[in-house]
């Protein structure tokens, strides 16, 4: 038993376990809300299929896959020996000790950084070559639609995405494809965005094509792209035109600086974390829209 979390254990092997403190202490150990929603509901009724998560946990089948998927990796839950289609939870102090290895792992992986940020003996970050390497300017909306997508497509393990309301991030260049494909591959895909009811029917889509969502409104910070953690894309801000030509200037920036990477990591953070979730934001503007049509209907 984790410290602070009480559980159990029950006549039929599983963990009576209460879920509001436990799902909490578990975003300290790198899980997101869902994710130890998930491993929580697993410790209290046993092995599941993903189809019963889904509804228990009121969800899509495509993204309780994805995240059954991430706890698997974490450590935390494994695919049952007797029917590989339900989904078993490891000891809750295993699985901690596992994310606790993984959270060791990443600190050394960022010490390692440290010292070849602050300890190149070599100089390689004031070489201009090494500059032009790692960085690149991107002027024209044509550039910035192929870097974006190339970014996208080339995305291995994950892809984070924060879109100012007066940037077109998702209507210009195919990119609700490229992100819907990118999950399909396996790619854990999260995004901010505001949305308003001039793209209430893009955010659903998203929801649909298994896309992490949240809403903030008002936003008005960076615009940013960032795949692996090691690739990304950002521009403070473009008042862009609805009808776009592939020639019209921008000014963006392409890097595979580590350095760069992670202020724009830590800057989605603090996005996602200010912002609120997309299904209730969906909700509140599909009430409104049926309460306009109730009073209109009403006057009349």
């Amino acid at each position: 038993m984790y410290d602070g979390i009480p559980s159990y254990g029950t006549n039929n092997g599983a963990y009576d376990t209460n879920a509001e403190p436990c799902t909490k202490l578990l975003s300290e150990f790198g899980l997101d809300e869902k994710e130890a929603q998930l491993y929580v509901h697993l410790l209290k009724y046993g092995p599941k299929r993903a189809g019963d998560l889904a509804r228990s946990l009121k969800t899509y089948r495509e993204d309780a896959y994805r995240r059954c998927a991430r706890l698997i990796d974490a450590g935390m839950i494994l695919k049952s020996a007797e029917d590989s289609s339900r989904y078993v939870p490891i000891d809750l102090d295993e699985a901690l000790d596992a994310a606790l290895k993984s959270r060791q792992r990443e600190l050394r992986r960022l010490q390692r950084v440290k010292l070849e940020l602050v300890g190149d003996k070599n100089g390689a970050l004031s070489c201009g070559a090494e500059n032009a390497r790692t960085f690149k300017m991107l002027k024209t909306v044509g550039e910035l639609v192929a870097a974006i997508s190339q970014l996208i497509n080339s995305a291995e393990t994950s892809v984070v995405f924060v879109a100012h309301p007066q940037f077109s991030l998702i209507t210009m260049g195919g990119f609700m494809d490229h992100l819907k494909y990118a999950v399909g591959r396996g790619v854990h895909v999260r995004g901010v965005l505001d949305i308003s009811p001039q793209n209430l029917s893009v955010g659903c889509e998203f929801l649909e094509g298994g896309i992490e969502l949240r809403h903030a409104n008002p936003y008005r910070g960076i615009t940013l792209v960032v795949a692996d953690g090691k690739r990304s894309i950002s521009l403070v801000h473009a008042a862009l035109k609805a009808a776009l030509s592939l020639d019209e200037n921008v000014a963006a920036l392409w890097s595979e600086s580590v350095a760069q990477t992670e202020f724009l990591v830590s800057a989605f953070k603090i996005a996602w974390e200010q912002a609120c979730g997309a299904e209730e934001r969906i909700d509140e503007l599909l009430g409104k829209g049926r309460r306009s049509l109730e009073s209109i209907v009403t006057s009349n």
